[in-house]
């Protein structure tokens, strides 16, 4: 068996590429929607709700945004330590194939890598992934039916 170049490493040692994607924890989709939701309660004129749903936005809004995951042409990296100290940097010419996996409960990615090995992504796993992987990877895609 060869030695893999993927492996688990400090967050401070992972080397700045050019992302082609970047996840984070925040979505700018709920951002909006909930400033939207704030405004539509202050045109209602329902002040004590305001004050409890901007609070909410504020935060959402100013908080942190912790990293998930990033790709670029070389390698992909899922932050999933909850230190915030190590995360899986595995290199794109280590895959052997991938899936896509939608399921009743939540999305999962499967990563087949040389030596028989797999490397599963189960928690936020986003749909701007797939499409990631379609550019980066398109051949080694393993298509599968819907799991219920």
């Amino acid at each position: 068996m060869s030695e893999h170049k993927s492996h688990k490493v400090k967050i401070e040692n992972i080397l700045p590429e050019k992302a082609k994607i970047k996840l984070g924890s925040k979505n700018r989709t709920y951002i909006i929607a909930a400033w939207l939701f704030v405004l539509m309660l202050a045109l209602a004129k329902l002040w004590i709700l305001v004050i409890f749903a901007g609070f909410y936005a504020f935060i959402y809004s100013f908080g942190d945004d912790k990293k998930i995951f990033e790709g670029n042409s070389k390698f992909f990296v899922v932050y999933n330590d909850k230190n915030n100290i190590y995360a899986d940097v595995i290199y794109l010419s280590e895959v052997e194939g991938w899936e896509y996996r939608i399921t009743n409960t939540k999305d999962k990615m499967i990563f087949y890598l040389y030596d028989m090995e797999k490397y599963r992504i189960e928690e936020n796993v986003d749909r701007r992934m797939y499409g990631y992987f379609r550019e980066v990877l398109p051949e080694k895609e393993i298509r599968r039916k819907k799991e219920s």
